[in-house]
């Protein structure tokens, strides 16, 4: 189960060169939805799993290509999930509308 919570903007939609640069931040919290159930990993009973902030950004460049970049890192709890390491993952995308 995931809760998230975020806000985006378009920060310059005036700008001939950044009008469509959109921004965002989400915040996520993970939770499961047994305390004892599985997940993908070794886990102990109990229901908080961790929190994960959020950071992107989607850059129309042209009408049929935008570029997207995501940024987060996810703080596990350790007395959960055994491996209590901080994760962190980037996304990047380029698409192309034909």
């Amino acid at each position: 189960m995931a809760f998230r919570a975020g806000a985006s903007a378009f920060p310059c939609p005036d700008s001939a060169r950044f009008g469509r640069l959109h921004v965002g931040a989400d915040f996520f919290v993970f939770c499961k939805m047994r305390e004892n159930g599985g997940i993908d990993e070794a886990t102990t009973n109990g229901g908080y799993l961790g929190v994960e902030p959020d950071v992107y950004m989607n850059c129309q460049i042209t009408s049929d290509v935008t570029l997207v970049l995501r940024y987060g890192v996810f703080f596990p709890d350790g007395d959960v999930i055994n491996n209590d390491d901080t994760r962190q993952y980037f996304f990047g995308g380029l698409t192309f509308a034909f």
